[in-house]
């Protein structure tokens, strides 16, 4: 199987990051963002995912978000919200700044407070990205937490490949995988050349049928 990937800065980042954030970190994600988790529900046709790995030490929060919102719709703001479970609504605790376009991608980090990262920890954060079609909030993700996680991703630089252990994939769970380094690539692109996949929790093996190895 042949399928090439380009990787984005935050996980690149996490992937060559100092030891002091390697060593345990908590990742947080929600794929997918939709208007059916708002508070009210809407009708919104847009989607979104959000990354984020959280360093205990330096108690900074790295994020990339991306968004793709329904018809003709602007973003207008994003913050995290919280502290609130699914189907609860809560005011935002983190502004991320003036965002604009109808799709698109940021990423950023910030420092929490003990008491955020209490709630973080606590799966009482989500991300809510605002738009005027849905000044309230057309697209919102409930930040899960993938932790604990020894690694998330390793870069080895003698064979030229990247690791990633529990990688959520839909339908499949959470899997690990091994990608190749496309060499003389800028930026770093690899390719995904063989892949067999656990589904830790029932323990059954998928192996790519396209794979002659």
């Amino acid at each position: 199987m042949n399928a090439n990937l380009r990787f984005t800065p935050l996980l690149l980042a996490l992937a060559l990051a100092p030891a002091a954030v390697q060593a345990k970190p908590e990742v947080y994600s929600s794929v997918p963002m939709l208007g059916t988790e708002e508070v009210p529900p809407n009708n919104s046709a847009g989607y979104g995912a959000i990354t984020a790995i959280y360093d205990e030490d330096s108690n900074q929060l790295y994020y990339e978000f991306e968004w793709q919102l329904g018809g003709e719709a602007d973003a207008i703001a994003v913050h995290f919200h919280g502290p609130a479970n699914f189907g609860v609504s809560a005011p935002p605790v983190i502004d991320l700044g003036p965002i604009s376009g109808n799709s698109g991608k940021e990423s950023g980090v910030v420092v929490l407070t003990e008491a955020e990262e209490l709630d973080l920890e606590a799966g009482l954060w989500y991300l809510n990205i605002h738009s005027n079609a849905f000044p309230g909030g057309e697209l919102r993700g409930q930040m899960r937490d993938l932790s604990p996680l020894d690694s998330a991703a390793f870069y080895d630089p003698v064979r030229g490949r990247l690791k990633l252990d529990n990688v959520m994939v839909p339908t499949l769970g959470i899997v690990e995988a091994e990608l190749d380094l496309i060499l003389n690539s800028f930026p770093l692109s690899f390719e995904l050349d063989q892949v067999e996949f656990e589904l830790l929790e029932d323990e059954d093996e998928f192996e790519d049928p396209n794979d002659d190895s």
